[in-house]
C-alpha cells in the first residue's frame, strides 16, 4: 500500500468517523491541505482551501489576509489541516496563514492522526468553540 493510500485509509477515515460522530449533519468543514475523502465520507458541506470546490477561493490569487478573512467569515464547526510535523502544525502556506491568525484561538485541537506507513504527513483535527469570540 502506498503512503498516500495509507493516509486515506487510516487518517482520513478516522477524521471522517470523528466528524460523523461528533458534528451535526449540516456542520461546515474547512479542509486546509489535502481533502482526500473527508468531504465525501462525512457528507457535510466542506470547503477545500486548496481552492478546488469554492468559487471565492478558486476565483483568482488571494492575498494571505484575504484567505484568513474568508476562513473566519465562514461558520466552520470543524477544521482539518495537514501537517508535515507531528509536534506542531506545519503545513501549506495557506494553512499556516489561517493557523497563525489570532482568531484561530477559537479552534481547539481535538486529535492528530498519522498514517501507519511512518510517513511525515499528519492530519490535525480542530473544533471551533461555540462560545468563543474571534474578535478578541
Amino acid at each position: 500500500m502506498t503512503g498516500y493510500r495509507a493516509l486515506l485509509d487510516n487518517a482520513h477515515e478516522n477524521v471522517a468517523r470523528w466528524i460523523n460522530k461528533n458534528s451535526k449533519q449540516n456542520a461546515r468543514i474547512a479542509i486546509m491541505g489535502d481533502p482526500g475523502l473527508i468531504g465525501f465520507r462525512t457528507r457535510r458541506p466542506a470547503v477545500d482551501f486548496g481552492a478546488l470546490n469554492d468559487n471565492y477561493l478558486s476565483g483568482g490569487k488571494r492575498t494571505p489576509r484575504e484567505i484568513a478573512d474568508y476562513f473566519f467569515s465562514q461558520p466552520f464547526e470543524t477544521a482539518v489541516a495537514n501537517s508535515f510535523s507531528w509536534e506542531e502544525l506545519r503545513g501549506h502556506p495557506d494553512t499556516m496563514v489561517v493557523a497563525r491568525d489570532p482568531r484561530f484561538h477559537c479552534f481547539d485541537l481535538i486529535e492528530k492522526y498519522r498514517p501507519h506507513t511512518g510517513q511525515n504527513y499528519f492530519v490535525f483535527l480542530y473544533q471551533r468553540r461555540p462560545d468563543c469570540d474571534e474578535s478578541l
